[in-house]
């Protein structure tokens, strides 16, 4: 016969057993989840990187002209935020592109321009007018053009700054 004492040492022995395996149960299930979850994830992005590029390519390496907008004018320099290049995916929590902020040197070499799409002439082309570096202002949209890559470059000497207007 039984004693008490052992059929309470057999309890024991068996809630302990089966708490250990619900605990490697726990753990195995996470670390198969994660494990899965990485895999899958790289799977896809080799599977679907190709659609990706032609839907969204990755900008040029080289980059000669870039867009903005005008935050301050100071002396000869034209400071504006562009598009991080390297933020060019769509974010899919609906959170804005990071933007970069750029600072074109002007020189008396610069040209300037106004390129006004609210104003056709008569052939229904934007107008063109010639600007000077005090008709640039904050908030502007600008156009600036170098003669040398400027992708990752914060400074760059301006060949051109053409305004847009719509």
């Amino acid at each position: 016969m039984e004693t008490q004492s052992s059929r309470g040492k057999k309890i024991i022995v068996v809630v302990g057993l089966a708490l250990l395996a619900i605990v490697i149960f726990i753990i195995g299930f996470f670390a198969g989840k994660n494990s899965g979850m990485q895999a899958g994830t790289q799977a896809a992005e080799s599977k679907y990187k190709p659609l990706v590029n032609i839907a969204f390519p990755e900008p040029p390496a080289v980059m000669n002209k870039v867009s903005g907008i005008v935050e301050n004018v100071s002396g000869n320099i034209i400071t504006f935020k562009v598009n991080d290049p390297n933020d060019y995916l769509p974010h899919l929590d609906g959170s804005p592109r990071a933007t970069v902020e750029k600072q074109a040197l002007v020189s008396s070499a610069t040209s300037f321009s106004l390129i006004n799409y609210a104003k056709l002439d008569k052939n229904g082309s934007a107008t063109l007018t010639a600007l000077t570096l005090g008709d640039i202002k904050t908030g502007n949209t600008v156009t600036v053009a170098s003669d040398r890559n400027i992708r990752t470059s914060q400074s760059f000497p301006a060949s051109s700054v053409q305004v847009s207007n719509y």
